[in-house]
C-alpha cells in the first residue's frame, strides 16, 4: 500500500500558518512580557518566510522553496540595508 504525501511546499505552508496562529496566541496573552516579545519577534520573522512562502507554487519541491526563501531574504535585507544608509541622505533633505 503506498501512501500520497503532499507537496513540500505545501507542508511547510501549513507549519508556517500554524505557527503564526501560535504567534498570535502569544502576543494577545497578559502575563508576561517576555512571552510577548518572543512572540512578537517571531511573527516578524515568520511573515517574511510567509511572503516568500505564499508566492510559491504549493506543489514545489525542497529546491524551489528554499531558492524563493533566499532570494526573499536577499530582497528584504537589501531594502533595510539601503534604507540605513539613505536615512541621513533624506533626513538632510528635510532641514
Amino acid at each position: 500500500m503506498t501512501r500520497s504525501r503532499d507537496p513540500f511546499a505545501s507542508r511547510v505552508q501549513t507549519l508556517l500558518i500554524v505557527l503564526l496562529l501560535v504567534c498570535f496566541m502569544l502576543v494577545g496573552q497578559r502575563f508576561s512580557l517576555t512571552i510577548y516579545t518572543y512572540g512578537l519577534m517571531a511573527m516578524m520573522g515568520l511573515t517574511i518566510v510567509q511572503i516568500a512562502l505564499g508566492n510559491t507554487d504549493p506543489r514545489a519541491g525542497p529546491g524551489k522553496t528554499l531558492r524563493n526563501l533566499v532570494i526573499t531574504f536577499l530582497i528584504v535585507g537589501g531594502v533595510i540595508i539601503a534604507s540605513l544608509y539613505l536615512a541621513p541622505t533624506l533626513i538632510g533633505f528635510g532641514r
